[in-house]
Formats: C-alpha cells, structure tokens, sequence
C-alpha cells in the first residue's frame, strides 16, 4: 500500500465549505488594536543590501499602517506591498527577478477573511500585480498593466469570478482606466545583472513580499507579490495561490509566507499553518512548525509572518535572513537577523 507522507495528508484537506474555521470559533474580545505587518522577502540575502531592505520594509509598513487606520485591512495590505513593488531592492514589482527571456512576470495574491481572494499570475509589465483581488493566469500573459496588485482587487470587487488570464485580463484592466507601461517598462539594470550572473548569484534573491493587517472591524488581510526566482521559466507561477502563500480567515487568523515557492505550494503551507494556529498554536508557533514539516519533507527553507485573530504577533523564518516589520499604535518594530527585533517610536 503506497504510504502517503503525513504533510500531504494533512495539506490535501482543503475546506470545500470552511466549516472547520466556524465564525463561532471567533469570541469577542473587546476593544481590537489594528495591526499592520509585513515582510520582504527570505533568502541569504547580500550584505550589500541588507539595509536597504530594512528600511524598505519600515517604510512599508508605516504606509500600510495609515491605510489602516483611514481604511480597513485589504487597504491597508495593498498599499504596504504597493510601497514594496515599487522600491528596486526587493523581488517584487519594479525590482523583481527576471525570466530566463529576460523578462518580468509577476504573481500577486490577496485574501481577505471573509474568504474573497484575489490573485495575478505571470503579469507582464504591471507595476503593481496586487492591486486586484481575483486570479489573472498565463494562458498568455497580462500584459502592459501597471499595477497587477491594483488588478488583482479589481477583479476581487468587480468582476463575477476570482481568475482572469492573458487578452482577458489586460481588457479588464483598460476598461477600468488602470495604467498600461510599455514593454520592458519593470527592467532594470539590477536585474540584468543579476540574470546575466545567474550560476553566482542563484538563490540569493529568493522570497517574495508579503503583508497581513487586522483593522478595527476585526477584518483580517494577507497578500503577497514576487518576481520569482532569477531566470526562471516564462509562464512559471506557484506565489499566487490562496492556501499556499496566503491564508486568511477571520475567526483564526492571516499568514503570509515567503520562500521556496514549489515546496509551499505542495505542502499548502499557509492553510497548513492556518490550521496549526486554530488547533491551538500562537501564530509564531504555527509558523515554526509549519516550516520545520516543509524542511523535513522537502528540505527547504522559507519564513512568514502571521496575525492572530485578536492580534497576536508571529514571524519565524529558517532562512538566513528576512526582513520584518510591524506596527501596533506609535511602535514600530523591525529586524532581519535571527534574534534581531529593535522597536522605534513614529507619528501616525
């Protein structure tokens, strides 16, 4: 009898109808503190650019914060990751990785906990794929739109379905008024680079961006955006898929993840760890043990950051580095190396 690994028994149950995650589960807890929290991404990571990325992501979630608390939580998640899309240090938008043609093909995915998904795969030359909640998949790539996170809410809010792809989804974008860039518009000299020393520099660039908040209406959020890995195949995607790199619900908790794409996607990683912190796990916990089971089945690496449904804090990553932030109130805290967490005062 073939004997099926137990993270695959585990992460194939996904909910057809989510009564496992009941709202009764969700009890109230009084006053909700609106949290804003993000990542950019896990990997070596070069020394160089370490800083960079430090402060990108206290950028980010500062941006993020104040959509937060203007707005609600998928605000809150699209502008944070929109402020990483468009800085050139993270793997993201306009900074992402390119193709082994040489070209930028982005994935974006967010959910909200009321279970809306939106997702963006293999876009071409759109300056920020999370934009749109819904899917937009290579049949042929989206092309020449903007922002393809801007598209994925889009299509989340608009549109009568989660999945749009190729001519599809660039004439829903045009018809309602997004920005379309001209061809190679999301290049840059960096990336080159960085593919034309593809054998040097493979697997230092890894992991996609991320961002989960909890508003003042106990919503919950999560998304992610990513170039993919350096010279990777035209037309590949894995970073756009509920369940895998996000999993939102609102009476358990959000998770956005960052890593080894392939691995998260066949272990379900995010529903996985979504399960662990309703089982009963602090959102650090679940994380640590969601990625221990990736290592120990796949033997790769990866890292998170995760909201419980009352605010609970966690991040964990088994890489060398990732740079975090979060933001409760005037605080924000921050670090990127194992153990690091350094807290700074702001201004909302």
């Amino acid at each position: 009898m073939l004997s099926i690994p137990r993270i695959i028994q585990i992460s194939s149950r996904l909910p057809y109808n989510l009564r496992c995650f009941s709202e009764e589960a969700a009890k109230d807890s009084g006053k909700i503190e609106p949290t804003m929290m993000v990542h950019g991404g896990a990997g070596a990571l070069f020394d160089s650019i370490v800083v960079s990325k430090l402060e990108g992501v206290k950028a980010a979630v500062q941006v993020g914060y104040k959509a937060l608390i203007k707005g609600n939580a998928a605000d809150a998640v699209e502008q944070a990751i929109r402020c990483m899309d468009d800085s050139d240090h993270f793997n993201s938008g306009k900074g992402s990785m390119l193709t082994v043609k040489g070209e930028v093909e982005n994935d974006a995915v967010i959910m909200s906990g009321n279970l809306n998904i939106g997702a963006v795969s293999c876009c071409q030359n759109i300056e920020h794929p999370i934009l749109n909640i819904g899917a937009v998949s290579k049949i042929r790539c989206c092309q020449n739109i903007e922002h393809p996170i801007s598209l994925s809410r889009l299509i989340m809010d608009k549109a009568p379905c989660s999945l749009l792809s190729g001519a599809g989804a660039t004439e829903f974008a045009s018809r309602y008024g997004m920005k379309i860039l001209e061809p190679g518009a999301l290049v840059t000299p960096r990336a080159k680079h960085l593919l034309e020393n593809f054998k040097k520099f493979e697997g230092m660039e890894t992991g996609i961006v991320g961002a989960v908040a909890l508003d003042k209406n106990g919503m919950l959020c999560a998304g992610t955006s990513s170039g993919g890995p350096n010279s990777k195949p035209s037309g590949r995607s894995c970073c756009c898929l509920a369940g895998c790199q996000v999993y939102t619900h609102n009476a358990v908790g959000a998770v956005a993840l960052t890593g080894e794409g392939e691995s998260i996607l066949r272990t379900c990683l995010a529903y996985l760890i979504i399960s662990n912190i309703k089982n009963g796990l602090s959102p650090s916990e679940a994380i640590q043990k969601g990625l221990f089971l990736m290592d120990m089945r796949l033997h790769t690496a990866g890292g998170a950051i995760a909201l419980g449904r009352n605010g609970e804090i966690g991040f964990y990553f088994n890489t060398k580095r990732m740079p975090w932030a979060y933001q409760v109130g005037n605080s924000i805290h921050f670090g990127v190396e194992k153990g690091e967490h350094n807290i700074e005062e702001t201004k909302i």
